[in-house]
């Protein structure tokens, strides 16, 4: 029983120094590594000016990209995003790429005048928006199709956004009133069409 407890003992030093070991030497792999880098600041929601010189006075180069990324929650002009991400760590004189905002995506309602009901909908369905409200009416147009959207046309919505429709539904039928020429001679007849 003696010679198991300090087996057990025996073990549980070792088990210790394994650990610590262990830890000393992911310490120092840490250390090592970023030893010489700069940690990544989040530069989300400054302006440009501003995330120049907060990369500037980190020894960081910062890069904007002419493209700007849609983003409902920063305002327009202000960086929505960079590259790396903030918190990662890079060396002294990296680049820092950002993307302005745009703003919140807006989508161009398509003309659709003309356009039967079918084809509006999937010009539609295929620049992001959704069909509203259909209203129709009968003899705007010599054949069926939509005479007006709202919003109009070349105006900006958000994406998803419902598009109602003015639909004609074909011409309105010529109605003629043709008198009776029952019992009437033929004379009377051929004087009336003549």
């Amino acid at each position: 029983s003696l010679q198991w407890q300090s087996m057990l003992r025996l073990l549980a030093v070792a088990g210790v120094f394994c650990v610590a070991a262990f830890l000393a030497f992911w310490l120092a792999l840490v250390n090592t590594v970023h030893r010489g880098t700069l940690t990544v600041p989040d530069l989300r929601g400054s302006s440009l000016e501003d995330a120049e010189q907060r990369a500037h006075d980190l020894g960081l180069v910062l890069e904007a990209d002419e493209a700007g990324v849609f983003s409902a929650e920063v305002e327009p002009g202000l960086v929505a995003a960079q590259q790396p991400h903030p918190g990662y760590h890079v060396k002294t004189g990296a680049a820092l790429r950002v993307r302005l905002s745009l703003g919140r995506e807006r989508v161009a309602v398509p003309d659709l005048c003309g356009q039967s009901l079918q084809a509006a909908q999937q010009v539609l369905e295929q620049v992001g928006l959704l069909v509203g409200e259909r209203a129709r009416v009968r003899g705007q147009l010599a054949s069926e199709g939509v005479i007006a959207t709202g919003p109009a046309a070349g105006a900006e919505v958000a994406p998803r956004s419902e598009v109602a429709l003015l639909v004609n539904t074909g011409a309105e039928p010529r109605l003629w009133a043709m008198p009776t020429l029952l019992r009437r001679s033929l004379e009377a007849v051929q004087a009336f069409c003549g």
